[in-house]
């Protein structure tokens, strides 16, 4: 499990285009705040899903996820239930709570995520290392989603 350390957080500023970029599974995810940045209290993502794009069934044992949607519309399989996301939507996503992401339309989906406490952008970086494609490499990916408290429910599309 990551913890927050005691220590003085200084103001974070990041213009468009600014943080680090990763692709994971369909979806394109830019680190805006890190958790270096908060002291491990959260990090910050904005998230781009193009047209036709998902995110595969996951849930998480330590983080919670809260996702607000900027642009475009995701179906949305979380806790059970289904539902179109617009913008404006919030989605609250606590530890053990299935969830996924799906963009049936052309159009990209953007949205900004806050993920408590602090520390997924490493499991992008880890990633960004990898080639996980090959099914060789996958098992090695699954290790790592685990390591991290994330166990993947189905295979990405």
């Amino acid at each position: 499990m990551l913890s927050c350390t005691q220590r003085p957080v200084r103001p974070t500023i990041r213009i468009p285009g600014n943080g680090r970029s990763f692709h994971v599974f369909d979806m394109t995810i830019t680190c805006t705040v890190t958790s270096e940045d908060t002291a491990g209290a959260y990090s910050v993502f904005e998230q781009t899903l193009p047209g036709g794009g998902a995110v595969p069934s996951y849930l998480t044992h330590d983080f919670e996820v809260v996702c607000y949607v900027l642009e475009g519309m995701v179906s949305v399989q979380i806790g059970g239930q289904d539902l179109e996301a617009v913008p404006g939507t919030l989605l609250r996503i606590p530890p053990e709570t299935a969830f996924s992401l799906i963009n049936r339309t052309n159009e990209e989906a953007k949205l900004l995520s806050i993920v408590t406490p602090g520390g997924m952008e490493r499991l992008f970086e880890e990633l960004a290392e990898r080639e996980y494609l090959s099914a060789p490499a996958r098992a090695a990916v699954d290790r790592l989603f685990e390591d991290y408290g994330i166990e993947m429910l189905m295979n990405s599309n």
